[in-house]
């Protein structure tokens, strides 16, 4: 409790202290001013895997790589992956989830089996709007900082079943593992065009509370091609690091990500 009361103190202090700092960047009343705004943004993330997994002292390596996806795609269940913002004027509040379901079934003479994994990843958290610069000489363009405060929380299920017809024997197995780090982290955001941006997300957190250290990044272009309706395209990296026990799970993800919104 507390590394937590630790972890939020600084990054409430994280937060003020930037914003103590913008100078002349700092956003002015007209943005305060401004309308509460939603957004709703479905997306794709076609993640690999790279790292290991250990329980009870028996270490598996973890791969899995976009080459992998046809077998996935005849496995998959279920996929649900989107983000909400609501925002005013400086501040807002997001977020971000992505949950999948994989089933594999094995039926032989001797042995019928079948495997579902489940895993989830989702985040909440809060923004504020620290500063806007107007750059470049000419047809200037703007540029806007985030700051981002949060808490990230990881789900892994794996149920398995196993059976032998000919002796009347049954196994089954379900274990669950779920763990919370905070994070500190910040937004640029740099106009393009009056259509198109492009933004950089980083954030670090874990600082021992669940995980040691664990990171995350974006790198996102936006393009807004209606009034309200905008489509996206980036790469997203990020890591685990979680240890309890004899439970440790240290993997990688990484990938291209895609998405279509709405803002109102």
């Amino acid at each position: 409790m507390k590394k937590l009361l630790g972890c939020v103190v600084m990054s409430i202090g994280f937060m003020i202290f930037s914003a103590a700092t913008v100078g002349a960047g700092e956003v002015t009343g007209e943005l305060a001013s401004n309308p509460w705004q939603f957004t709703i943004e479905p997306y794709m993330w076609a993640f690999q895997l790279s790292g290991a997994v250990t329980v009870k002292g028996k270490q598996e390596k973890v791969k899995l790589d976009l080459t992998d996806y046809p077998t996935i795609i005849d496995e998959l269940k279920l996929l649900l992956s989107g983000r909400f913002t609501i925002q005013k004027g400086r501040f807002g509040v997001f977020y971000d989830g992505n949950y999948l379901k994989l089933r594999d079934k094995f039926n032989g003479r001797m042995v019928s089996a079948t495997v579902i994994l489940r895993q989830g990843i989702e985040e909440l958290g809060g923004m504020f709007r620290a500063a806007n610069w107007a750059v470049g000489k000419e047809n200037k363009k703007n540029l806007s900082l985030d700051l981002l405060c949060g808490a990230r929380h990881v789900y892994l299920r794996g149920e398995g079943s196993a059976t032998v017809p000919m002796l009347g024997v049954s196994l089954e197995a379900d274990r669950t593992r779920q763990w919370v780090d905070p994070f500190i982290g910040g937004r640029l955001t740099l106009g393009l065009t009056k259509k198109t941006s492009i933004s950089l997300r980083g954030d670090v957190g874990g600082f021992g509370v669940s995980s040691n250290f664990i990171w995350n990044g974006l790198v996102e272009v936006r393009h807004y091609f209606k009034k309200n309706w905008f489509v996206s395209v980036g790469y997203r990296g990020m890591n685990t690091d979680y240890e309890k026990g004899s439970f440790k799970y240290k993997v990688n993800y990484f990938g291209p990500a895609t998405s279509v919104g709405f803002t109102f």
